[in-house]
């Protein structure tokens, strides 16, 4: 690394960890939230929850977020 380019990188990092630091915290000094819960939804229906005949975009939204995260295997093992 050229002794121009160490000069560049110590600025910019400063620069982007500020930039990076500047949303934590609150004004009030209160990092918590407020106790509410959050929900999320979505405008598609899911009409089954069996995966071998739901093949639709909703019922394909809960395989993905649901019943594929139960169980997995680590890349080349046969023991999940």
């Amino acid at each position: 690394m050229r002794k121009r380019d160490q000069w560049l990188a110590a600025p910019l990092g400063a620069g982007l960890a500020a930039a990076l630091l500047t949303g934590c915290g609150s004004e009030d000094g209160n990092a918590g939230g407020t106790g509410e819960s959050v929900v999320m939804g979505m405008s598609d229906e899911v009409v089954s929850t069996d995966p071998a005949s739901g093949y639709d975009p909703g019922s394909w939204i809960v395989f993905n977020n649901i019943f594929q995260s139960l169980m997995s295997f680590p890349k080349g093992s046969t023991i999940p």
